[in-house]
Formats: structure tokens, C-alpha cells, sequence
């Protein structure tokens, strides 16, 4: 949806529906299974957030359990949104949260 093949197409689509919140459903296994998985994904969140912002448009993520279940002692959720830029959406969803030990 927003990796470089699709994202152009993804801008349209969202503009049409007036969208200016790209919100991410959910992360493939890679890119949230390690610290460096977080923050690797972070940066491509930092990326998206430049690349969007040209066209009036927000990227953003909503957390599912996962999120809230240390890693190496750390949170997820707090590895990933300590490393994006402010202008990346938390959109937490407090069910999942609290499911995750949040």
C-alpha cells in the first residue's frame, strides 16, 4: 500500500476520498520481530511520513497486541514510536493494548 511500487497509487485513491490519514492496518512478521526490526520500520515510517507530507498526507500505524509484549525487555510500541518522527499517527487501539499487557 504505501512501499515504493504502490504508494503513488495509494495518494490518488486516498485523495479521491478526500483522506489525508493513511493509517497502517498491520506489520508483516520482518518487520516487527526484533529491536532492529522496530527501527528499521521506523525509518521506513520516517520515510513515508517525508514523501506524504508533500502531498498534505499523514502516515500512521494501529497497534494490536503484539505491540505491548516486551522484546529484549522493551516495548515495541515504544521502540517504534521513539524512533518516528511526530508527525507519524499513533492510532492506539486500547482493546489490543490492554490485550498485549499494555
Amino acid at each position: 500500500m504505501v512501499q515504493d511500487d504502490r504508494l503513488e497509487e495509494t495518494v490518488r485513491f486516498n485523495e479521491t476520498l478526500g483522506n489525508r490519514n493513511i493509517i497502517i492496518p498491520g506489520l508483516p512478521e520482518e518487520m516487527r520481530n526484533s529491536k532492529e526490526a522496530w527501527k528499521r520500520t521506523a525509518e521506513f515510517f520516517n520515510d513515508r511520513a517525508e514523501r506524504l507530507a508533500r502531498y498534505g498526507m499523514r502516515i500512521g500505524y494501529h497497534n494490536h497486541a503484539v505491540e505491548f509484549q516486551p522484546i529484549d525487555g522493551e516495548i515495541p510500541w515504544d521502540i517504534f514510536f521513539g524512533n518516528t518522527r511526530e508527525e507519524v499517527i499513533m492510532q492506539l487501539d486500547t482493546g489490543n493494548a490492554r490485550h498485549g499487557g499494555g
